[in-house]
């Protein structure tokens, strides 16, 4: 395996494939500069977080945020969002509140919202088709949640704001 196609997900990830790589390595300035990166890896790992540090946090809560709006129509729960930015639950949703002011799913489902409001004054589809489109299973939980966030039902929605 060519090392430089290695993908890697995650520190821990990088520092098995660092250590396993060196149990092999005969030249000792290659293995010398493994172990180096190996330290680097484990020191950035282990650091505590600082002030320095809020930009990444923001950044990986922004990834998140985009991942959100580019598959809102699929299944997702707020476990595999902490799983893709690599926190744990209580801690992801902890720096999504404080860069949104709303909880992933709350943003989640205003992205939903947002594109099935959009669809139903752009399109003739249903709004059964709308509401799955949209990522919601249950067309009647889609219409409480339209409700509660427009204060308007889909269909009134639709029929006040459709342009022929």
């Amino acid at each position: 395996m060519k090392y430089t196609e290695l993908t890697i997900h995650t520190t821990t990830e990088a520092s098995e494939i660092i250590s396993d790589i060196m149990k092999n390595e005969s030249d000792i300035e290659v293995r010398d500069m493994m172990f180096l990166s190996l330290l680097d890896i484990i020191f950035k790992k282990s650091k505590p977080r600082t002030e320095k540090d809020s930009y990444a946090l923001r950044e990986d809560v922004e990834k998140i945020a985009r991942y959100i709006e580019h598959n809102y129509d699929k299944a997702i729960t707020l476990s595999s969002l902490a799983r893709r930015s690599n926190y744990s639950v209580r801690h992801f949703t902890r720096l999504f509140r404080e860069a949104y002011n709303k909880s992933p799913m709350e943003y989640l489902n205003d992205v939903r919202i947002k594109n099935a409001s959009d669809l139903l004054v752009r399109s003739d589809m249903s709004i059964i088709e709308i509401s799955r489109l949209c990522g919601f299973e249950d067309n009647n939980l889609f219409s409480r949640r339209f409700k509660q966030s427009l204060n308007i039902s889909p269909s009134k929605y639709r029929q006040l704001n459709k342009t022929t």
